[in-house]
C-alpha cells in the first residue's frame, strides 16, 4: 500500500494533514531535546570541519552480487548502508541521502557504531515519480552526520568529499519478480531457478528481469515489498527471520503472487507463514532421473491426463508431501507436483519438483503477442503444464479496493473546527444594515441625527467584536487531535491483523512536537505545506522513525 498525501482543506493555516499505513502509532509528546535542523545544500559546502575524526568509512549498496537492487518510481524501498568505524571510540552517527536536486527532502538513519566495528543497515526512502527521473536513473547524495554540541557536523570520506555521491537505476516494468535464495557469500544463486522464472515471464510478455534479493536481512515491513508483484521463495531465510515473515504474509494477504519452491524449502515456512490454514506435512525428498508430470484427476479427467515422460542425467529433486486444504494441479508419480490456493486477495503457487523438471530446450521463439515474438531465455522454455500456472502467479496485482485517497476525506472530517457558514455570515450582515437603518431612523426622529456618525462606529466595533470571538471559539474550541480511519483484516490460520488507512493530525498553532511513529507504518506529510523548508525522515528502529524540520516548516508568507 502506497501512502497518499492528505491535505485537509481547513481555513486554520496552521493544520498540517498526514497518512500513512495505519498501525502506526503517533506520539506527539513534547520534544525536551533540541530539534537540530536538516542541512540544506548551502549549509552543506560550509559545514567544514577539519578538526573532526575521519576514521569512518561509508557506503551505499545499490548493486548486490546478483544485480540491481530493484527500486520503483513513486514506490517505497530500501537504502542499504555500510559503514566501519576504524577509530578507538564509539560513535553516534546520522546518515542522510536524498535525490538529485531534491535536497529539501531527506531520508537518514541514526546509527550508534562502536568502535573498530562494521555495521550493515537499512532504512526507507521513497522513490521519486517517473517524471523526475533522467533516464530511468537518480543520482543519490549521501551525507554522514555526527553531533557536536547544539550542531551537526559532516564527517568526510577518505578523499576529503562530504557528499558521496551514488547512480541508482530505477526499474520501469510494469510486474516486479523478486526470488529469495542465495544470500550467503558461499552460496550459489541457483540458475536453474533464474532461467525457470525468466522464462516463465518471457512467456507472460515481460522481460526476463527478475531481482535476487540477497540481503540477509528482507524488508521487515510490507510497505517495503509493495514494489513487487511477484515473490519467489527458493530457500529458508525467512523460517528464523519472523518480522520478514510477518511481512511477506501481510503482503500476500494484500494481494501479492507468492511462489514457493518445496524442493528447495522446508514445510516449516509454510506453517509459520499460514499457521492453521497449512494441513500437511513432508515424507520425503527423492531424486528422480525419469520425470513424468501428469494432470491431478478432476471432474473432467477422474483419472488424470499423463504427461510426457522426460529423463534426465542428473537427477531431479522432489519433496514428497501429503497435504490438503489446496488445489492439487499436477502430480508425478501420485504425488502433488503444484497446487494453487488463495489467501486473502493474494495468490499462492506451491511446487514440489525442482526447477529443471518444469521446463525444457526451446525448439523455436516464443510468441508472446500477435506482433511481438519474443526469444527464448537461454534456451528453455517452461513446460506445458506450467503455462497456466505461471500465468496464474505471475499476473499483476490488483489495486486496493478502497485507496488512501478514499478515506482522506473521512479523517478530515474529524480533526477540522466548523466555519461560520455562509448564511449565517450574511444574516449577521443583515442584522447589522438593519440595525444601522432602525438607529438612524430612530435619532431622526429624534432630531438627533447628528450623533449616528458615532453611534454607528459603536455598532460596527461590536459586530466586528461579535465575529472575532466567535472564530477565535472555533479555532481554540477544538484541541490538537489525532484522528484515523482504519480497514483491520484478520489474516486468516494467525494471530495477524493487516490494518491499512488514513491518518490526519490537526495542531491548532505551531508546535515543537515530535511527529513520529514507534510501532511500524509509514508517516508523509503533505509537500505542499512545508513547501520551501528542509525535512528529513529519520529511522532509529525497526518501524520507529521521526520527521525532523516539520516543527519549522511554513508554506511561503507565512
Amino acid at each position: 500500500m502506497t501512502s497518499s498525501v492528505v491535505r485537509a482543506k481547513f481555513a486554520n493555516r496552521f493544520v498540517a494533514a498526514f497518512t500513512f499505513l495505519v498501525g502506526a502509532t503517533v506520539s506527539a509528546g513534547h520534544c525536551e531535546a533540541q530539534v537540530v535542523q536538516p542541512l540544506t545544500l548551502a549549509q552543506v559546502e560550509d559545514a567544514r570541519s577539519p578538526d573532526a575524526p575521519q576514521e569512518v568509512r561509508f557506503s551505499l549498496e545499490t548493486v548486490s552480487r546478483f544485480g540491481n537492487f530493484i527500486y520503483v518510481p513513486g514506490q517505497w524501498g530500501e537504502f542499504h548502508l555500510r559503514l566501519e568505524n576504524g577509530g578507538t571510540g564509539a560513535r553516534d552517527l546520522l546518515c542522510s541521502s536524498y535525490f538529485d536536486d531534491q535536497s529539501s527532502l531527506q531520508f537518514g538513519r541514526r546509527v550508534w557504531l562502536p568502535a573498530r566495528s562494521r555495521l550493515s543497515i537499512s532504512h526507507p526512502v521513497f522513490l521519486p515519480k517517473a517524471e523526475q527521473l533522467k533516464e530511468n536513473t537518480a543520482v543519490v547524495h549521501s551525507l554522514v552526520l555526527e553531533q557536536a554540541g547544539d550542531r551537526e557536523v559532516l564527517v568526510k570520506s577518505e578523499s576529503g568529499q562530504l557528499r558521496h555521491e551514488r547512480t541508482l537505476s530505477i526499474a520501469t516494468t510494469d510486474r516486479n519478480t523478486g526470488v529469495v535464495a542465495g544470500w550467503k557469500t558461499e552460496d550459489v544463486a541457483p540458475p536453474d531457478v533464474l532461467e525457470l522464472i525468466s522464462a516463465t515471464r518471457v512467456l507472460q510478455g515481460l522481460n526476463d528481469k527478475a531481482s535476487v534479493l540477497a540481503s540477509q536481512f528482507l524488508p521487515a515491513d510490507e510497505s517495503s515489498l509493495n514494489y513487487l508483484d511477484h515473490l519467489v521463495l527458493a530457500e529458508d531465510r525467512l523460517i528464523d527471520d519472523f518480522a520478514a515473515l510477518a511481512a511477506v504474509r501481510r503482503w500476500l494477504h494484500a494481494g501479492g503472487r507468492l511462489w514457493i519452491m518445496l524442493d528447495r524449502t522446508d514445510p516449516i515456512l509454510l506453517e509459520r507463514l499460514f499457521g492453521d490454514d497449512f494441513d500437511g506435512h513432508l515424507v520425503d525428498r527423492v531424486e528422480l532421473t525419469s520425470v513424468r508430470i501428469d494432470q491431478a484427476p478432476s471432474f473432467k479427467a477422474p483419472n488424470g491426463e499423463p504427461g510426457e515422460t522426460v529423463e534426465y542425467e542428473q537427477p531431479v529433486d522432489m519433496a514428497r508431501i501429503v497435504v490438503s486444504g489446496v488445489q492439487v494441479w499436477n502430480t508425478v508419480d501420485g504425488w502433488p507436483a503444484a497446487m494453487t490456493t488463495a489467501y486473502g486477495e493474494g495468490r499462492v503457487l506451491i511446487t514440489t519438483l525442482g526447477a529443471r523438471g518444469w521446463f525444457k530446450p526451446a525448439q523455436q521463439p516464443v510468441v508472446t503477442t500477435a506482433t511481438q515474438p519474443l526469444p527464448a531465455v537461454s534456451g528453455v522454455v517452461p513446460v506445458s503444464p506450467l503455462e497456466d500456472l505461471s500465468a496464474y502467479v505471475l499476473a499483476k496485482r490488483e489495486p486496493a479496493p478502497l485507496p488512501e485517497i478514499a478515506l482522506a476525506p473521512l479523517a478530515q472530517e474529524h480533526i477540522s473546527y466548523q466555519v461560520p457558514t455562509w448564511t449565517f455570515i450574511v444574516g449577521v450582515m443583515c442584522g447589522f444594515l438593519g440595525l444601522l437603518i432602525a438607529t438612524a431612523v430612530w435619532l431622526w426622529r429624534r432630531e438627533h441625527l447628528e450623533h449616528f456618525g458615532w453611534i454607528g462606529s459603536l455598532i460596527a466595533v461590536g459586530f466586528g467584536v461579535l465575529l472575532t470571538g466567535m472564530g477565535m471559539a472555533n479555532r481554540y474550541g477544538v484541541p490538537s487531535a489525532v484522528a484515523s480511519v482504519q480497514l483491520a483484516q484478520a489474516v486468516s490460520g494467525t494471530d495477524d491483523v493487516r490494518t491499512h488507512g488514513v491518518i490526519g493530525v490537526y495542531r491548532p498553532e505551531v508546535s515543537e512536537a515530535a511527529v513520529e511513529t514507534e510501532q511500524g507504518g509509514r508517516l508523509w506529510p503533505d509537500m505542499q505545506d512545508v513547501a520551501g523548508a528542509t525535512i528529513r525522515m529519520v529511522t532509529s528502529d525497526l518501524g520507529t522513525f521521526r520527521w525532523d524540520g516539520l516543527e519549522a516548516a511554513k508554506k511561503p508568507g507565512q
